[in-house]
């Protein structure tokens, strides 16, 4: 310990160590220093033998690359759904059928349409072109949605379109109620569970009777209203829906021995 004064100042007390023990003191901070140097440079080599690397973020690249294929994969997916044909809808049964002999006579030629029984023409259709309920080489039927004098309303496209035509000497006119009894007809498939049950009597809360199976052919004996009788099995079954669309399909050949 050793005490200064200087003249005309505060005395001030200073403590002093000995030289050796300070040499000790800064030759263990120097060893702490180095020790810890040591275990970090350590530590990092044991990280980059034993650690595995970070991977690296994706590049924008590679971000807009991944982007455009998923919407690739969007937009194929969405034009498949959107390609897909919907079902045709069953064809409405109108009030009768035209029975059209093929081919028409000379005269006949090429169908002309109109909006109306002789005013706006649409245009001309092939008589192969209708839409066709049944019909072989030599006979053709047609849906018919209305009558006025002369003129016959029938669909000529798959759409449903209407046009007027001028009925022709070789076609002729059925009502339903003329035209299926006595046929040959199979029921389609694809209905409501209710269509195919077969019934008492020509009501829909009439007792049941059983069933018809899709694809089933059966006789028509005689119609009401929607309703067909049929000879085996017997019972009543619709031979249109509530919509006016058929449950039945015609057969391809309708000649006197279908009858």
């Amino acid at each position: 310990m050793a005490e200064r004064y200087r003249s005309g100042a505060t005395p001030i007390l200073t403590l002093s160590l000995p030289l050796k023990e300070r040499g000790r003191r800064k030759e263990s901070g120097s060893q702490r220093a180095e020790g810890a140097g040591s275990q970090d440079a350590s530590a990092k080599s044991h990280n980059r033998r034993h650690c595995p690397p970070v991977p690296p973020f994706p590049s924008s690249s590679l971000n807009r690359r991944w982007g455009v294929a998923f919407l690739l994969a969007l937009l194929l997916s969405a034009g498949a759904v959107a390609g897909a044909a919907p079902a045709a809808p069953r064809p409405l049964s109108g009030c009768g059928v035209l029975e059209l002999e093929q081919p028409l006579p000379p005269e006949g030629g090429p169908l002309v349409l109109y909006r109306e029984p002789g005013l706006d023409r649409i245009g001309e259709r092939q008589l192969s072109s209708l839409p066709r309920l049944a019909g072989g080489a030599g006979e053709l039927l047609v849906a018919v949605t209305a009558r006025k004098g002369g003129w016959t309303q029938l669909s000529y496209d798959e759409a449903g379109r209407e046009g007027w035509v001028q009925q022709g000497r070789a076609w002729r006119y059925l009502s339903w109620e003329e035209f299926l009894p006595g046929r040959r007809v199979r029921v389609l498939p694809g209905l409501k569970k209710g269509l195919y049950a077969l019934r008492s009597a020509p009501d829909d809360q009439a007792p049941e009777r059983g069933g018809v199976s899709r694809d089933q052919a059966v006789r028509v004996l005689a119609t009401e209203d929607d309703w067909a009788r049929l000879e085996a099995p017997a019972g009543w079954v619709r031979w249109r829906d509530a919509d006016g669309r058929l449950t039945i399909s015609l057969q391809e050949s309708f000649s006197s021995e279908n009858r």
